[in-house]
């Protein structure tokens, strides 16, 4: 790429040609003085920058800049809402958009006020009809995220999606399944019983109301052997198509905590560290180790990916004969459990790592983050283990 350097009100600008327009940067240095060879240095960087690939600009067409949004935000975000928004643009955005042929500086947000519409009516993959409110407004907060980093490039004034408007859906309200004290203690006992490679992570589930994402990121140097504790300092996010090892901070600032855990989940932690010291010493090389001390893991080392910790658990309920319940559902059976034993709503809150709890308020706490000792007590006598 060729350029040349022009002066305007006393400022050096590079000048060049791309996608057949012409570019005008201004290099903040002062035509005044000795600076020629100080904007010749500046235009060439500026040209190098804008011969790559990564350049982007409010003239090229929407569905070319969602490409190049996704390519740039990699890096930025973590892998798997990566995954999530590389979906919802392959499947659902750019085939609504693609023969439209709207550029990035032709968009208002009454085109996609007509896209949610569109979308309620029609969305379905298969052509039978439209899709949910839920489904609907994760696409939309796609495309605000999509705005939002062209906002923080000055490519656009304002964020489209804000001024555009969703279609009226009839309430619908979301109710999760909560398994009872005698449904968890059937669960865990049939994990024992079996031996199952869940058992320690749904023993640490229900003593915890952890997150997943918290439990597969638990390492063993946040686990304090003589005071019965395990610190939650951390999260593991997945990928759907591989197990990553990427340790990221908690979902929110009170996630990180100091939980106690009853002697019988120590001691079957206690167990898994030896079992884990044995398996190494046994496979050597072929003991698959990470930069974290993980210590849900499987017998060859290897660390589970989230989305397979799902389908092993379901499986287990499926023969159990146990309503299927997601994962992060077991948290509200732990707190409805200490509720029901008379925990207060602020022990709660700190026990589950929320920086709020809205069961029957909203309410902020503001506490140290170490979680008593008698929540354990609560659970244990609920459950009967």
């Amino acid at each position: 790429m060729k350029g040349s350097l022009q002066v305007r009100s006393g400022k050096y600008y590079g000048v060049f040609r791309k996608d057949g327009k012409q570019i005008w940067v201004n290099l903040n240095i002062d035509a005044k003085g000795n600076n020629k060879r100080k904007a010749e240095k500046a235009l060439q960087e500026l040209l190098l920058k804008y011969s790559n690939d990564d350049y982007i600009s409010n003239d090229m067409l929407f569905t070319d800049y969602l490409d190049m949004w996704l390519k740039q935000s990699k890096p930025l975000i973590k892998p798997s809402t990566w995954e999530g928004y590389n979906k919802v643009v392959s499947g659902k955005i750019k085939p609504y958009f693609a023969d439209k042929g709207y550029k990035l500086s032709d968009l208002k947000g009454r085109h996609f006020t007509g896209y949610f519409v569109y979308l309620k009516e029609h969305g379905r993959s298969d052509n039978k009809g439209g899709l949910c409110q839920k489904a609907v407004l994760n696409i939309r907060g796609v495309l605000s995220s999509a705005f939002r980093y062209a906002l923080e490039n000055d490519l656009i004034k304002y964020n489209f999606i804000e001024r555009s408007r969703m279609p009226m859906y009839e309430p619908k309200k979301f109710e999760p399944t909560i398994y009872t004290a005698e449904q968890i203690k059937t669960l865990l006992t049939y994990a024992e019983e079996t031996k199952s490679k869940m058992c320690l992570f749904l023993f640490l589930e229900m003593f915890t109301g952890a997150r997943k994402g918290e439990l597969l990121a638990l390492t063993w140097d946040n686990v304090n052997f003589d005071d019965g504790t395990i610190h939650i300092c951390q999260n593991r996010t997945g990928s759907k198509k591989e197990v990553l090892d990427i340790i990221t901070s908690p979902k929110t600032k009170n996630g990180i905590r100091t939980v106690p855990l009853p002697e019988k989940v120590m001691d079957m932690l206690k167990a898994e560290k030896a079992l884990q010291e044995h398996n190494k010493s046994l496979l050597k090389d072929c003991y698959k180790s990470y930069d974290y001390d993980y210590v849900i893991r499987q017998e060859d080392g290897s660390i589970y990916n989230p989305n397979s910790i799902n389908r092993i658990i379901k499986k287990m309920t499926d023969k159990i004969g146990l309503p299927h319940c997601r994962i992060h559902d077991y948290r509200h059976a732990v707190a409805s459990m200490l509720f029901e034993s008379g925990t207060p709503l602020a022990d709660v809150t700190t026990q589950l790592g929320h920086g709020q709890t809205s069961t029957t308020e909203r309410i902020y706490i503001h506490r140290h983050n170490v979680a008593k000792s008698e929540n354990i007590k609560a659970l244990s006598d609920t459950i009967g283990i």
